[in-house]
């Protein structure tokens, strides 16, 4: 059978039981289809009006490769406001086209074969292994001669050693940086590093060009970096966005030269490797995938200058290939210039507590003194890697696999309790705690972190309820420099609220008893309530110790200032597991909840899972649309009015499938990006898994359009309604046969609003048809605050 595989250029894979075979046809699965994804789509700023997008959008690429390398790619298209006449469409929307200005994208939202990335010199379509940024490494390896060289001076790649950024090159990497004891260990990884096979001659040169260089790029979403003059007019603009083949990257937007040397639009003008992965390099030894650098990048812009230019600072996290974040200064535009400012790294000193470094870090501004001001950096503690087991690994090997662990399939024990887990019945070991540091220097200028005794004062606190891990990005509102406030999930969905009040105390910033900075726990997840959708008697509802086990990687988005029915706060945010996306055993929510002084849990939140307030809604569930249906939505609507009643509402999004006026399977279905809100309504995905086809990596997407007061439908989604009539199945559209889709990007452009999100090798919009037309103000945006410097 290999013979056979190899001769056709095919997998041949050997399977001994029935669980081997699923397992096996899935991986043939994961070859056969396209298997093609990208994180969130990033748009550039308009330098013109800084109020609205730009017309630029940068896409990260990745592949996964059965038995190789995983492939990467970063491109860039351009949007256009056009009719998609092709598409059956009457009105104009945003539409991405490519670099001959046609549209680059079939009705589906798929690229066009025929398509050219802006960077690429010819048709790239949605390949991961051509065009692109990629490309351009590849152009750029090509060039060299093998039985020649140089072989390393076509990159620039560097690494921090001794205090310094170094040449990441043979005369600087030792055998012990690299934690290998032979020269020619040593030397197949710098080959490897640089794009060659991980193989050396005997003298250490390379031996072969890898056919595709650029990494995967999973979670880590581009970073666009602007270098500006005096006048406000754009100099330089460079992409950076980070790599599971062990770099940060940084890309050039546009051809430009630095330091006598021309680099082509989307040549890479740098690449760093952290320091604390160098002994972990050798792992490219094996083609088993592998993280690396896999967290997003942020990027600040201080109001002071050196040399002519604002003082910047790129900042990066590494997400599962370590436990560090790292500070560049990238002030000068001319990477050569640039230094590391500071490292991080988790499980030492003040940074004991902080886990997997997942957290997107904030950038804002306090007042810790009269008139004395520092940049800060906010995040959160990140991920524990003890939550992969959990909940714990089974073999779903019975004749009907549906994710869930039924009775007599084996499991592999995490918590060693002598029973099936779900979830974690303790508590996590690393990444319980909040952060924010000096930007300067990443000294420590707040922290809250778990301990066994509370110490709630100071900018050192403890919290004994504080037991889990935060893997989500915090959610950072930021009134003024004395005014702070911060949402933060954990990973069992609890949320937290972190306030800065400069004016709280009279007490210098750093008194042990000063109260600036108060931290609580304000909304509670698990477990789950036992109230009836469409069942107003919320004084009668119980929590269910059986419905438990909801996890959280993302934290809310806020409307602050409330909705229709309160002037408190309101969070939106879902539950589904990142890292088990195939389980099912767990329910997951979507939540909108008003924030109380007090902690608030499923038992305040009314049930609306069908939709209940929607125009056509069947509110009783009696399986008619009638005049009852209206005394049900008034009695429910009266409920979640009183705040002494009602503190929001929660839909159980994977028992949709349950109410009458739905006609589909929403089993499995869980949240996995971040909500957003835009123009009084929220958008966000979901993903539902396929069970019954193991030669399927992929599932289902779901999208979502509700508005923020009472999660009525948007769209009208399902066509199936008449007019404005609309009813649960209006609340979301389906794409089939997805991976895991992104979260939704909104664009402001000319006066028009578009959501825009990556599922399945495609670029789908939010709107009907998923078309990008959404709401958005008259107008468009208007720029209402400024800074002067």
């Amino acid at each position: 059978l290999n013979d056979t595989a190899e001769d056709g250029c095919g997998i041949g894979i050997t399977a001994y039981n029935q669980t081997e075979l699923v397992n096996a046809f899935y991986s043939l699965g994961l070859a056969m289809v396209s298997a093609v994804s990208f994180t969130a789509p990033v748009v550039s700023v308009d330098e013109a009006n800084r109020t609205q997008s730009g017309d630029n959008l940068y896409m990260a690429f990745f592949k996964p490769k059965e038995g190789q390398h995983w492939e990467g790619n970063l491109k860039k298209y351009g949007l256009s406001y056009e009719t998609r006449t092709d598409c059956g469409r009457t009105e104009p929307v945003w539409t991405l086209v490519d670099k001959n200005g046609t549209i680059a994208g079939n009705c589906d939202g798929s690229f066009k074969y025929s398509s050219t990335s802006l960077w690429s010199s010819s048709n790239d379509g949605g390949e991961v292994n051509k065009g692109g940024a990629g490309g351009k490494l590849k152009e750029a390896l090509d060039a060299v001669s093998l039985s020649t060289g140089p072989y390393y001076s076509f990159r620039k790649i560097y690494t921090y050693k001794n205090g310094s950024m170094v040449s990441f090159t043979p005369s600087n990497i030792s055998n012990l940086d690299l934690d290998v004891t032979q020269d020619s260990d040593r030397y197949k990884i710098i080959n490897y590093i640089y794009g060659y096979t991980y193989d050396a001659e005997s003298d250490g040169d390379p031996v072969a060009k890898r056919s595709w260089i650029l990494g995967d790029i999973i979670h880590s979403e581009p970073r666009v970096i602007d270098y500006l003059d005096c006048d406000g007019s754009l100099l330089y603009r460079f992409i950076a966005v980070a790599s599971n083949d062990g770099m940060l990257h940084v890309f050039t937007d546009y051809e430009c030269t630095l330091s006598a040397e021309t680099y082509p639009a989307g040549g890479e003008v740098f690449a760093f490797v952290p320091a604390d992965l160098l002994p972990r390099l050798q792992e490219f030894a094996s083609t088993d995938h592998v993280y690396m650098v896999d967290g997003s990048c942020n990027f600040f812009r201080a109001q002071t200058r050196t040399g002519g230019y604002y003082d910047k600072t790129l900042v990066f996290g590494e997400r599962r290939g370590g436990r560090s974040y790292w500070a560049l200064d990238v002030t000068n535009p001319d990477p050569i210039n640039w230094t590391v400012k500071w490292q991080i790294q988790g499980g030492t000193g003040d940074f004991a507590e902080l886990g997997y470094t997942w957290n997107k870090p904030y950038f804002t501004k306090i007042e810790t003194a009269a008139s004395t001001y520092k940049d800060v950096v906010i995040f959160a503690g990140g991920y524990d890697t003890l939550e992969d087991g959990f909940p714990e690994e089974f073999d779903d090997d019975d004749q009907n696999p549906n994710g869930i662990r039924d009775t007599g399939e084996s499991y592999i024990e995490t918590s060693n309790i002598g029973t099936y887990d779900k979830y974690n019945p303790g508590i996590d070991d690393i990444g319980r705690g909040i952060f924010a540091v000096d930007i300067t220097d990443g000294s420590i200028l707040f922290r809250a972190t778990y301990s066994a005794s509370d110490d709630t004062l100071g900018i050192y606190q403890t919290y004994s309820n504080m037991t889990y891990c935060f893997p989500a990005d915090m959610t950072v509102i930021p009134f003024s420099p004395t005014n702070l406030v911060i949402y933060a999930a954990d990973i069992y969905g609890q949320i937290w609220k972190i306030t800065y009040d400069y004016f709280a105390d009279t007490l210098s910033y750093t008194d042990s008893n000063s109260i600036k900075w108060q931290v609580e726990r304000i909304f509670q997840s698990n477990p789950g309530s036992d109230l009836a959708t469409g069942d107003p008697d919320i004084a009668g509802a119980s929590l269910n110790s059986a419905d438990t086990g909801r996890k959280t990687f993302y934290s809310p988005d806020v409307s602050y200032f409330g909705n229709c029915w309160t002037s408190k706060p309101v969070l939106y945010f879902g539950t589904g597991d990142r890292a088990h996306p195939r389980y099912a055993m767990i329910s997951n929510r979507f939540y909108t909840v008003a924030v109380h002084d007090s902690l608030t849990d499923e038992t305040d939140l009314l049930n609306l899972t069908c939709d209940e307030l929607d125009d056509n809604a069947d509110s009783d569930g009696d399986g008619d649309v009638d005049s009852d249906d209206t005394t049900r939505k008034n009695e429910l609507v009266s409920k979640l009015s009183d705040e002494s009643v009602s503190r929001g509402f929660f839909r159980v999004i994977d028992k949709q499938g349950d109410c009458t006026q739905s006609s589909i399977s929403h089993v499995g279905e869980k949240i996995l990006s971040r909500p957003t809100l835009f123009f009084k309504n929220v958008y966000f995905t979901a993903y539902q898994p396929i069970f019954d086809d193991p030669c399927n990596p992929n599932g289902n997407a779901f999208i979502y359009a509700l508005d923020y007061c009472w999660g009525k439908a948007v769209f009208n989604y399902s066509e199936e309604t008449n007019g404005e009539e609309r009813n649960i199945e209006d609340t979301y559209q389906i794409i089939q046969n997805s991976s895991i889709p992104s979260g939704v990007r909104v664009i402001t452009r000319g006066g028009h609003a578009a959501g825009l999100i990556s599922a399945g090798g495609a670029v789908s919009g939010v709107g009907e048809d998923l078309t990008t037309s959404i709401p958005g103000p008259p107008g468009g945006v208007s720029q209402m605050l400024w800074e002067t410097d």
